[in-house]
Formats: C-alpha cells, structure tokens, sequence
C-alpha cells in the first residue's frame, strides 16, 4: 500500500548483502529503478485518467484490494497528482551518503560480475551451494575452466563462522562489503583462505574469494 523501498525496511548492510547475492547470483539481475544507489522514495500506484467513471472504479478497486489483505487505512489516491509527486526518484542521493557508497558498491559488484569467468559465466551446473542453517549462511562456489570464487552470505544478525569445504589452492578476499571502504562496521574475515578452515562471518557480511590460479610448468 505505501510502496516502502527495501532501503527504508532494512539496515545499510542488509541493503549491501542483497545486492551482492542478487548481482552475483548466476541469473540475469533485475533491479529496479533507483535501487542501485538506495532510493528512499516510495512506489505508489499512481494513474492519469480522464474518465470520471474510471477514476472513481480504480479508487474502488484499490480499497477492495487492500481489504482483502486486511491492511488498515486507505490507500493513497491513485489519482492525485501528490501520490505521483512523491514516487518521483532523486537522483540527488547519489552524490550523498550513504547512498554514493551503495551506489559505488553495486558498480563494483558487476564489474566483478562482468570480469571473472566464474561470475560472468551464468552455468548452475558449475556451482555448489552449501546452506549452514545454524549460522544463517549461504556459500556459493562458482567455477568456469581455471577460474573459481565463493560467495559466502551471511543473513545472521550476529557475527559468526562457518566451515569451508573448498578444493586445495589458495583462496585470496576479493570482496568484503564489511570494510571501512564500503561503510561497514568492521571486516573479520581473513584476507586468505585454505580449505577446511573455519571462516568468521560480520553480521549481515558478503565475502567473496577467488582461487589463486595455479602455475603450469
């Protein structure tokens, strides 16, 4: 009914793990518009009609819609110039913070999307997705010929650690949406990874790693 945008419903950094787990999923990315530097702005239902019988049976259709769904109040007439009004975006934020640094964050998230294989590569059949339900953790690896990374999303309100299975190799911190560089509270996770190590998580943190590529005589 109000068109809330998920940056005035969730924290800074639940805004940034959001992203990072749609921009770096193996899926073709949807954003709408105004998310990528987190518009405050609300998405209300607006129409310009001229027919009074059409106006008047829009209006109705909305309240009935939202009874149905037991919301309490009216909903903001689809009709008036000011429910328009308010859903126009300001682009304005984008030169303000916290909303330059989001914006920044989301560039990078498809810069690193465009570059390496493994992300750029949209293949479900070259991944492995390990749920750690007890420490609300989700760990992506993603691979494509020599190139691999793990995404490791972590929804947990608190900080916590989970436990790698990874191949044997080096595993360098590409991404940290924690660090002071992206406006978060403080980066935990170690700067490299080997296999079976036990990875500290940031509360509401996405991690990413990429394998060292490995020298061929």
């Amino acid at each position: 009914m109000l068109g809330e945008r998920l940056t005035t419903l969730v924290s800074f950094e639940q805004l940034k793990l959001a992203a990072a787990a749609v921009l770096l999923s193996p899926f073709l990315p949807l954003l709408f518009m105004g998310e990528e530097y987190g518009e405050t702005a609300p998405f209300l239902y607006f129409v310009s009609h001229s027919d009074a019988d059409l106006i008047e049976a829009v209006r109705n259709g909305r309240r009935r819609e939202f009874s149905a769904f037991a919301w309490q109040g009216t909903p903001p007439d689809p009709q008036d110039e000011a429910t328009f009004l308010q859903s126009i975006l300001n682009h304005d934020l984008k030169q303000q913070e916290p909303h330059s640094t989001l914006y920044a964050f989301y560039r990078h998230l498809l810069q690193l999307r465009k570059s390496l294989p493994s992300l750029r590569h949209l293949s479900k059949a070259q991944m492995e997705v390990t749920a750690i339900e007890d420490a609300n953790t989700l760990c992506l690896r993603r691979w494509h010929a020599d190139d691999q990374t793990l995404l490791v999303l972590a929804f947990s309100s608190v900080a916590t650690t989970v436990k790698t299975t990874l191949p044997q190799g080096a595993w360098q911190k590409i991404l940290d949406s924690s660090e002071a560089k992206w406006r978060g509270p403080q980066a935990i996770s170690p700067e490299s990874l080997a296999p079976g190590e036990t990875l500290p998580m940031s509360p509401h943190a996405a991690v990413l790693y990429l394998k060292a590529q490995e020298q061929k005589s």
